[in-house]
């Protein structure tokens, strides 16, 4: 009887390992499908009342789990946000959640007090991995929508790799 439980117990632990493996791994998946740049569509900016909305959160994350990141936005053809700043993401865990959805805690560090008052720093960002949007909100606030720009996401990807090249030719010379 007592071999049969122990049998039991090497499963389930067995099994709690595996799960705790894949949620790890997917997290980590969904720390790098996050990153590029992001665009309000023009419903949005109708709606909200400004010109446009960009977001970039860069795919270098360090050990705290911090990236760089950029929003730009305007109104009446003036700048109303220009924050090259800090954005902490953690992903909030969830096993019975749509495999389409996914939610980060946001923190947007190093905002000018200006800025606070209309982009929070402590905001939820609602992930769609398959059509690449992104709502950032805030309690009951949508601060934005965005979709993700392929075009300018690849393209920061080819230039960071060509980086890389030069600097491989230049130390070799």
């Amino acid at each position: 009887m007592i071999e049969n439980l122990n049998i039991y117990i090497v499963l389930i632990t067995i099994l709690l390992l595996v799960i705790i493996y894949i949620s790890i791994n997917q997290s980590k998946l969904y720390d790098k499908l996050i990153n590029g740049f992001y665009e309000a569509d023009t419903s949005f900016c109708e709606e909200s009342g400004i010109d446009t909305f960009y977001l970039y959160l860069d795919n270098d994350i360090n050990l705290l789990g911090e990236r760089s990141c950029y929003i730009l936005a305007s109104k009446d053809n003036e700048i109303i946000i220009n924050e090259p700043i800090v954005a902490k993401l953690k992903q909030q865990w969830s096993f019975w959640s749509d495999v389409n959805i996914r939610y980060f805690d946001v923190e947007f560090k190093d905002l000018s007090d200006d800025v606070i008052d209309i982009f929070p720093t402590i905001q939820t960002i609602r992930f769609y991995p398959v059509i690449g949007k992104m709502v950032i909100y805030s309690k009951d606030t949508v601060t934005a929508v965005l979709y993700k720009s392929g075009i300018n996401t690849e393209l920061k990807f080819v230039m960071d790799d060509d980086e890389i090249d030069d600097s491989e030719i230049d130390d070799s010379n």
